[in-house]
């Protein structure tokens, strides 16, 4: 019973049908989103059951493939030759020896192998298939990501409700973002690296649930990882507004720029009443010499006015003053526990097309019986080669 479990795992034609519906899962995808279907697949179709289902079938079958290659490249190094082998007979041993030597079968006993490492060349190549499946998979299930949003000076925690926003998960991964602090002490959106146009650059304090903390500088050319989590500086930025609530933290309100002079945002004060913010610059809000003066705009229900740094005005039971006007920064965060094997499977596969390159084969002489010596050769590839260029070699070597 094993055995015919395995035999099916392991048919070409169970491969050829998962790669097929894969290959046609991937290309419908969005079509699929305006069917039916669509509650099936969820928001994320490669994160959806029948998909991972597909994959986790095409494992098993790259496994059950991986298995059988191993006994058969066992039974190999041990001498077994398969059915596929060639044979050769000469009446003069040294001729059969000298043949292959001069077809690269190295060994002194009656077993000779050719480039005896690229013999494991295919099963690298399978184990290597199951690396990057699994990484996949493994990614698939538990990646974890998303964006957020700080002005210098603010902390968050990015498990809080409503800090992180697009975020993408697997299936099995945590239901809330990681339980990390993050601060952002310091932002430069002109920041110029050499070899890289003018961009932005964060620093950051990062605490971890265990206590350790890190100070970390991002920028657009390279990420941090710290306790797992990856963070990222991202591309967007703007203007933001700080207000002191009377709260134990400053509540900074960050703004969406819908011109080159303004930048706006509605929120919802604390008695669930609507609030607008507009801020009109004299320059371009991307300038590098500064907004210049700036002009801001608060619009409640019922009334609107100007506001100036350290004026109060109503939002909530208390109202509120405005510290000031700064700058907020676009960070992203990612946790990608699979990623590792995925690059462990492609250095596999490199090395097993490297393998692969070499001509492996095997050869076994036997006993002169007789008056005649004969081998088995079993080459990976160029059999038919091989057995012409031993009939050359015989006619040529004059064997009696």
């Amino acid at each position: 019973m094993a055995s015919r479990v395995l035999a099916l795992l392991a048919s070409p034609r169970l491969a050829l049908g998962v790669l097929g519906f894969l290959a046609l899962y991937g290309a419908s995808t969005v079509s699929l989103r305006d069917t039916r279907l669509a509650v099936l697949i969820g928001s994320n179709p490669f994160g959806s059951p029948p998909f991972l289902l597909a994959c986790a079938l095409l494992f098993a079958s790259t496994l059950a493939c991986t298995w059988l290659r191993s006994l058969k490249v066992a039974a190999l190094w041990a001498g077994r030759l398969p059915e596929s082998k060639i044979e050769i007979e000469a009446s003069d041993p040294e001729l059969v020896r000298r043949f292959l030597s001069l077809q690269g079968f190295r060994g002194d006993g009656p077993l000779r192998r050719r480039y005896r490492l690229a013999l494991w060349g295919g099963w690298v190549l399978h184990l290597s298939l199951l690396l990057l499946m699994a990484g996949v998979l493994v990614q698939l299930a538990f990646h974890d990501g998303g964006a957020f949003e700080l002005v210098e000076g603010e902390t968050v925690r990015l498990s809080d409700p409503g800090v992180v926003f697009g975020r993408e998960h697997g299936a099995l991964a945590p239901s809330n973002p990681p339980d990390v602090r993050v601060s952002l002490h310091a932002f430069d959106p002109y920041q110029h690296q050499a070899g890289y146009a003018p961009d932005r650059l964060s620093r950051l304090r990062v605490e971890l649930p265990s206590g350790t903390v890190q100070d970390v500088v991002l920028d657009r050319a390279e990420g941090v990882k710290i306790g797992g989590v990856s963070f990222y500086q991202a591309i967007p930025s703007g203007l933001a507004l700080v207000l002191d609530t009377g709260e134990a933290s400053l509540r900074s309100i960050h703004l969406r720029t819908e011109a080159a002079r303004r930048a706006t945002a509605e929120v919802t004060d604390p008695l669930g009443r609507s609030v607008r913010f507009e801020v009109e610059s004299e320059q371009d809000l991307d300038s590098r010499r500064g907004t210049g003066v700036v002009t801001i705009t608060v619009t409640g229900e019922a009334h609107s006015r100007n506001l100036k740094p350290g004026e109060h005005f109503d939002f909530g039971r208390s109202g509120a003053r405005l510290i000031g006007v700064a700058r907020w920064s676009g960070h992203t965060y990612a946790q990608s526990p699979g990623m590792p094997a995925v690059f462990c499977g492609f250095a596999l596969v490199l090395a097993a097309s490297l393998l692969l390159a070499f001509p492996a084969g095997m050869a076994l002489i036997e006993e002169p019986r007789a008056g005649c010596t004969r081998a088995s050769i079993w080459v990976n590839r160029g059999r038919e080669v091989m057995r012409l260029d031993w009939e050359r070699f015989r006619e040529s070597g004059c064997d009696s």
